[in-house]
């Protein structure tokens, strides 16, 4: 796609700070065209992209049983509208990408060749990149109506958030999305031969420690929309007993306080029964006393270790400002997952599985000893 060729033939310029190259923009330019009507940037770039796409349809054509299935979520979820974000489902970088016209007036993107092949596509910022470069999902787009749904914006309030029980403000901090992609291969694993659900969509998790709801988000978009994460006090609904209905519980625990204490307790306690359970927690847990009682010799749990460590953020007004930005981040310790199947028979086939399909981003561990010398390998790495 030659950018330079649409700003010129939009007789516009780049907004500021954009490079002419980079489709990324904002405009209200309009041009007329030689029969005297109006026609909107994003009509002059799709064309000229329609103009390019009998090149690529030959290789659409040969990679059509490739065709990519955009996750159901909203309709598949709590209800609850997704807010904007990274999606794991990036655009192919062979696609012609296609401009459209956002109900804010501004520019977005969206897949010229997903749009005959699904009923819904994601809709990409026309203005925004990740600092990875990362597309931004910002909506969708009804491909038989051409009606564009965007997800929530992120909030201008710059006022702390109201919590019905005691926070802790350094424990407002949101999940990478990267740390649930780590783990989808154990997610499909659970929802097959555990849960025995046919799809992984089905599959019902149970966050209970609420921070901004980004995980309905992000798992929303890695095809697990059954998520329940809800404000209210999880320690007095583990109290009650009156415990939703999951099939395994996924958690990053506030680490502060007593907090991660208690939830090995109730995951060692007869209402949570011998349910799956994932828990995204700091290194120092695997030799805590409440953790060691939990898993005893006939317990092996499973650890997967990410190769770069999990940088974690809070979400826009939940933590007072600080003197360096550097201060908003967390944690300030090595986090990892702790992941248990039920038994070790379903733990040693979660294992083996992710071993086999768990990419090259992670590491496994089943012990002490093989934490161990899996942080001895890595301080090695860093003296070289």
């Amino acid at each position: 796609m030659d950018w330079n060729a649409a700003f010129k033939k939009a007789e516009i310029e780049p907004a500021v700070g954009c490079e002419e190259s980079d489709p990324f923009f904002i405009t209200d330019s309009r041009k007329s065209d030689n029969n005297g009507s109006t026609m909107e940037l994003h009509d002059v770039v799709s064309s000229l992209i329609h103009e390019k796409s009998s090149v690529f349809k030959s290789s659409r054509d040969a990679d059509e049983t490739k065709k990519r299935k955009i996750s159901k979520y909203d309709s598949e979820g709590s209800g609850k509208k997704i807010r904007r974000g990274v999606s794991s489902q990036q655009p192919d970088p062979e696609s012609c990408m296609e401009g459209v016209l956002l109900p804010s007036g501004q520019f977005g993107l969206v897949e010229s060749s997903m749009r005959s092949h699904n009923s819904s596509v994601f809709v990409y910022s026309g203005t925004e990149r990740q600092d990875d470069g990362s597309f931004v999902v910002i909506g969708t787009l009804d491909s038989s109506s051409g009606d564009i749904q965007l997800f929530n914006e992120p909030s201008e309030n710059n006022e702390m958030p109201d919590f019905p029980y005691p926070t802790d403000s350094n424990d407002h901090c949101e999940t990478p999305e990267q740390a649930y992609r780590d783990v989808v291969s154990i997610l499909k694993r659970i929802s097959k031969n555990i849960a025995k659900v046919k799809k992984s969509k089905h599959l019902k998790i149970y966050d209970p420690y609420y921070c901004n709801g980004g995980v309905i988000d992000k798992l929303s978009l890695l095809g697990y929309p059954k998520v329940h994460n809800e404000k209210v006090d999880c320690y007095s609904v583990w109290e009650s007993g009156n415990l939703p209905d999951f099939d395994v519980l996924v958690t990053n625990p506030p680490y502060s306080g007593d907090h991660i204490e208690k939830l090995i307790k109730f995951l060692s306690s007869k209402k949570f029964g011998n349910k799956p359970w994932m828990l995204l927690c700091p290194e120092f847990v695997h030799k805590k006393d409440y953790y060691t009682e939990l898993m005893t010799k006939k317990k092996r749990p499973l650890y997967i270790v990410p190769n770069k460590r999990y940088i974690y953020l809070p979400p826009r007004g939940f933590r007072e400002k600080k003197a360096s930005a550097t201060h908003k981040k967390s944690s300030p310790f090595t986090s990892y997952w702790y992941i248990w199947g039920g038994s070790n028979e379903m733990t040693d086939m979660l294992a083996e599985f992710f071993q086999q399909h768990g990419g090259n981003d992670c590491k496994t561990a089943r012990s002490k000893n093989e934490l161990r010398e899996l942080r001895r390998k890595n301080r090695k790495k860093q003296t070289i």
